[in-house]
């Protein structure tokens, strides 16, 4: 048998770091392309990625240790070398599509939402104690609610298909930490987020009138249900829904 390896010698020898996302493989590659580290320096990091993988923490090695710290230093070379973007103030009159060359996804139309359908008449007055139901136009609402959700879940799919692949140079890699980083939240996850959030918002909606439709169906007053049972059912969706953020946070 071959003499087995120890140390470091060991954590290099081995390619667990592959299914991980301890670092930016990609970004590593780059900057040993454009010389901003060596290939020793890509070797080491690769080893803390075996380490990590291990499920251990800090690696030990002195040489491990300066080589992530010139992979930080480079990293902050590259984003220190993008220029702010010139661009003109904002006209929203102006054309700013039409001129681009066209993707395969160019004729990808969002989802439809249905036109905002006529509430039938209620039938009745209500009073400070009592609201009027009407089955037909709260189960219409619910019909409503529920096409919206599904516009949202539909919309997700499309959010998920997003992603930036970038090229060499460290404008493309500054895109991909902006859109879908490998490490922490992106504006995709907390664009996917906030859908998320509203679908399952709309959802508790939906649950809480039908709720309502049958508090309605078997109350001995036929065309009455109190104005406090119904805040009671629905004060929690709709707080979920005020509660949403752009962030995707509920």
């Amino acid at each position: 048998m071959g003499e087995q390896l120890q140390g470091l010698d060991y954590w290099l020898s081995l390619d667990y770091w592959k299914d991980t996302e301890a670092y930016d493989w990609e970004k590593i590659d780059y900057l040993v392309e454009e010389g901003l580290l060596s290939e020793r320096d890509r070797d080491l990091i690769h080893a803390e990625g075996n380490i990590i993988a291990a499920g251990l923490s800090g690696s030990g090695f002195p040489e491990i240790d300066a080589a992530l710290e010139r992979y930080h230093e480079a990293s902050d070379k590259i984003e220190e070398s993008v220029p702010e973007p010139e661009h003109d103030e904002f006209d929203e009159n102006k054309d700013y599509y039409s001129h681009l060359p066209k993707s395969e996804h160019s004729d990808v139309k969002a989802p439809a939402v249905d036109d905002k359908p006529p509430a039938p008449d209620y039938g009745g007055e209500g009073s400070e104690k009592n609201v009027v139901v009407n089955r037909e136009a709260m189960e219409r609402f619910v019909k409503v609610v529920d096409s919206l959700r599904e516009t949202i879940n539909e919309s997700q799919n499309y959010i998920r298909k997003i992603e930036i692949l970038p090229g060499c140079f460290p404008e493309a890699y500054q895109l991909r930490d902006v859109i879908n980083p490998q490490e922490g939240v992106g504006l995709r996850k907390s664009v996917l987020d906030f859908l998320e959030n509203s679908s399952n918002a709309f959802y508790d909606i939906t649950v809480g009138m039908r709720e309502v439709i049958n508090e309605y169906t078997g109350t001995e007053d036929d065309n009455k249900v109190t104005a406090e049972k119904v805040a009671e059912i629905m004060n929690a969706p709709y707080s979920e829904i005020d509660s949403l953020s752009p962030k995707g946070t509920a």
